[in-house]
């Protein structure tokens, strides 16, 4: 109820911008509503594979590598998403506005919500995203999880649900969409947590022929896929769990999170 209440006003609040904003692109914001790990599992993890990685591409490469300037490189902020918001504000609309009113309750909207219990590290590793432009470019690393009970699943779907009911009265109220599903569904939702990130561009710069540096690229990825697919299928189930305390909405731009809500222990 306090969801829609606040829908509503905010509506009514941002009718009179309405006419001159949807003419007027602005800046593009992206938030991840996030599950935070409350364990030290990905961290363990981590340790184990880094030196698997490292052996592969020093072998590949025929180097060794500079400590300050890891080819590979754990990542720190570990969470899995859980929805995607793309586009939001796209129109000079205030963001904190936005947020506050349509995006924040979101959170709120869920009742009572329990932290996820039978979720787990699963074997299938990936690389993910484009590296992009550049001698800094790099792919995710990344390992499925195991959600059999559907519980991050059930996260994505209240959540999509909320989302999807704000945008239509906020596109009534103002006729522009106040993000773009599309784009933030354009893929079924996978779970997923990030290990660490490749600088695939920087490898290509060391092989230093562009005859051979995407055959020699390719092979370093299948071989972290494999080595990495293996050390977390020999981890224990108790050591591949995975637990949470938190959902939390990222802001994607300044790195940090705008809003956390504390998720209940069974």
């Amino acid at each position: 109820m306090r969801n829609k209440l606040y829908v509503v006003i905010g509506a009514l609040l941002l009718l009179p911008s309405c006419f001159f904003n949807n003419k007027q692109k602005g800046n593009k914001h992206t938030f991840f509503i996030q599950a935070i790990l409350n364990s030290d599992v990905i961290k363990k993890v981590q340790e184990a594979t880094r030196p698997l990685i490292n052996a592969v591409i020093e072998e590949e490469l025929g180097i060794v590598q500079d400590k300050s300037f890891p080819i590979f490189f754990p990542k720190k902020r570990q969470a899995v998403t859980v929805y995607y918001i793309n586009d939001l504000c796209d129109n000079n609309e205030d963001v904190r506005g936005l947020m506050y009113l349509f995006v924040d309750p979101v959170l709120d909207s869920l009742e009572k919500p329990l932290a996820p219990k039978n979720v787990s590290f699963s074997s299938k590793i990936k690389f993910f995203g484009q590296p992009g432009k550049g001698i800094l470019g790099r792919n995710d690393l990344v390992a499925l999880i195991d959600d059999p009970s559907k519980e991050l699943s059930h996260f994505n779907k209240k959540i999509k649900e909320a989302l999807h009911h704000n945008n239509k009265e906020y596109k009534r109220a103002c006729n522009v969409d106040l993000y773009d599903i599309k784009k933030s569904e354009r893929h079924a939702y996978l779970p997923h947590i990030s290990i660490g990130s490749l600088r695939t561009n920087y490898i290509k710069y060391l092989v230093n022929d562009a005859s051979k540096a995407d055959k020699v690229l390719e092979r370093i990825k299948q071989r972290i896929i494999k080595v990495i697919s293996d050390a977390i299928s020999n981890l224990t189930p108790n050591d591949r769990k995975l637990s949470f305390d938190k959902l939390a909405i990222y802001n994607a731009k300044r790195r940090k999170y705008a809003r956390e809500r504390v998720l209940e222990q069974k």
